[in-house]
């Protein structure tokens, strides 16, 4: 039988959650402060999802063979729950109602995501940077719209960003796939 190490945390986690869930219910109770409200799971689901995510993470790095889907699935959930306990907390002052101005934080842990499979293939797969470079770039480019921060409109805002396109092909020039790369994936899939 091989060991799980991604459900064992995942298990010590949820006993964990529920022991802090059941201390914060009885807070109160032992202290006498009837005026402090407990944290209840409205507010700390997001850390399930983060359990979740860190849980995908130990698997794939404590795996043999390399799960590079574990490992884009872990960071992408991992952060999802981070930026969620951000919203659920009230950190900051953002609640869920700001929720529709920070969508774009989306599209950037996304492109980490793609970025952590760059990464954990030792940067040989070029082909996975294309979609780290548009999803996060187009995050990078919606977010301050959605923010409020310009002060234009959204055309003319654009128009000043010009300099932003030039690096994006820039960079996708440097790091396209070359056909030495590209026989390279071909020949690694044909050993498989």
């Amino acid at each position: 039988m091989r060991r799980q190490p991604g459900a064992v945390l995942f298990g010590i986690g949820l006993v964990v959650a529920g022991f802090l869930t059941i201390l914060s219910a009885l807070f109160p109770v032992i202290t006498g402060q009837t005026s402090v409200r407990p944290v209840g799971l409205q507010e700390l689901w997001p850390a399930l999802v983060i359990l979740g995510g860190a849980a995908m993470l130990v698997q794939a790095i404590f795996r043999p063979e390399r799960l590079n889907g574990l490992i884009f699935l872990g960071i992408i959930t991992l952060l999802v729950g981070v930026v969620c306990l951000v919203f659920s907390l009230k950190v900051g002052n953002l609640a869920w109602r700001d929720m529709g101005r920070w969508w774009p934080v989306f599209l950037i842990i996304l492109a980490i995501g793609f970025m952590s499979v760059f990464v954990a293939e030792d940067m040989r797969n070029r082909s996975l940077l294309i979609p780290m470079y548009v999803t996060g770039g187009l995050g990078f480019l919606i977010l301050p719209f959605t923010l409020g921060m310009t002060r234009t409109n959204a055309f003319a805002q654009t128009l000043q960003l010009w300099p932003m396109l030039v690096v994006l092909i820039v960079l996708l020039f440097l790091f396209r796939p070359t056909p030495a790369d590209i026989s390279s994936d071909r020949d690694s899939l044909s050993g498989q």
